[in-house]
């Protein structure tokens, strides 16, 4: 068996990724907790170990146009103490493995994590530091996410109809020319972060000889990043601010048209309905999330275009924009960094609500299973419902006690 001769130092994190809870939330905050492990074959002279949290914002800069450059800038810097020595320069670790268990809080501001395919990126790394007092210091680091928590849950987004956005999702509708009108709709304007959702489109042909071509939907991501410019480089270039902008395209799908389905095939105006899936990257290096903070906008918008070809062959197009956001969530982005599929179509068929079994059924709250009143007419029952209508589940009726049931149109015209 081969000894080690040189000292090991390790670190685990018990979450690669973290949500920051929202300020709706009561939460007492998050923090990064982890271990950092250390093996010393023999004894050793230290005179600090610690663990540091650093973010830092890398910015691609044409310094003369012609020349780009890369500036960073520290967002985040904390640094805790593991062992220490209060009274001399260096103390000794005799020969052993050791484990060191840190927690380190995080403000609730803390800016996001920012990957994506553009260059100019945040990001945040975590540091065991072990320093010696004879030989070089030993440091290893381990990437972390820290994100956001959206303001309501994207898992139950579409599933609970409470909070479900499915009746107001992002439409956009017109026409072209006298040839066709249109409207394109997406299910939501939170989209989860590597979910699939569909784009629907309806379009009624205002001529005849009318025909549909291909439909082109592209996801693109816009990046503006502003900041302050370092003092040197601010005497230097007389500039108070570094920015930078870029677009990409995250996705592009061209599809045929070989699935409209005509819903009304027995009159003149028919309407040609159809759906396109549009599955975003599951992957932090092709694509990030929607932010606006001081530093960082980043927006996501669906360009369709759709063409159109009229009786004599002529073909016109159909340019449209959706605006939406990219939101990171816990739901879909597990504790180690595991990004799980989503479709948001099967969500929303998920939440249409199934008939009640038997004996199950909810009954009517204005008529049935009401308890404990001893008033003996309808008119008191009238009162009580009145003066509780917030807390119905706060008292019962049992209409047996009334001899015949209330008259149910008196109750609805009584208690709006």
């Amino acid at each position: 068996m081969v000894k080690r001769t040189n000292a090991h130092c390790s670190l685990r994190l018990d979450q690669s990724c973290i949500f920051l809870p929202h300020p709706d939330e009561n939460d007492s905050g998050c923090s990064i907790s982890g271990t950092l492990f250390l093996s010393f074959p023999q004894d050793a002279a230290v005179k600090n170990i610690s663990v540091q949290v650093r973010g830092i914002i890398k910015l691609r800069f044409n310094e003369s146009g012609f020349f780009p450059s890369h500036h960073e800038w520290i967002t985040l810097d904390e640094r805790h103490s593991l062992a220490s020595s209060k009274k001399m320069n260096f103390f000794m670790m005799p020969a052993g493995d050791y484990e060191f268990p840190f927690n380190i809080p995080l403000d609730e501001h803390t800016i996001e994590t920012i990957r994506g395919p553009s260059q100019n990126q945040h990001t945040y790394q975590v540091h065991g530091i072990v320093e010696r007092r004879l030989g070089k210091d030993i440091i290893v680091s381990e990437p972390i996410g820290i994100y956001k928590s959206p303001a309501v849950p994207l898992g139950f987004m579409m599933s609970s109809p409470a909070v479900s956005t499915w009746p107001r999702f992002p439409l956009v509708e017109g026409s072209l020319g006298d040839l066709v009108q249109y409207n394109v709709s997406i299910p939501d304007v939170n989209i989860p972060f590597g979910s699939t959702f569909p784009v629907k489109f309806s379009l009624v042909p205002l001529s005849k000889d009318i025909s549909l071509g291909t439909i082109t939907l592209e996801v693109v991501e816009e990046h503006k990043i502003k900041i302050d410019a370092p003092a040197a480089y601010s005497a230097r270039y007389n500039i108070r601010h570094l920015a930078s902008k870029a677009k990409h395209v995250i996705l592009a799908e061209q599809h045929e048209p070989d699935d409209y389905v005509s819903e009304r095939p027995e009159v003149f105006e028919i309407e040609w309905c159809t759906a396109k899936k549009v599955s975003l990257p599951r992957d932090f290096a092709s694509c990030t999330q929607s932010v606006q903070t001081g530093v960082f906008k980043i927006n996501h918008l669906l360009a369709v275009t759709i063409t159109v070809k009229d009786a004599r062959g002529g073909l016109s197009m159909i340019k449209e924009t959706i605006p939406f956001k990219i939101a990171m969530s816990p739901y879909v982005i597990g504790q180690d960094g595991t990004i799980y599929s989503v479709d948001m179509e099967e969500l929303e068929h998920d939440s249409s609500p199934s008939p009640p079994v038997y004996n199950d059924h909810k009954k009517d709250v204005l008529l049935a299973g009401y308890q404990q009143v001893t008033e003996t007419s309808t008119e008191d029952l009238l009162y009580r419902l009145r003066h509780h209508a917030h807390t119905p589940d706060t008292f019962r009726f049992d209409s047996n006690e009334f001899g015949s049931p209330p008259d149910y149109e008196l109750l609805v015209a009584n208690n709006p």
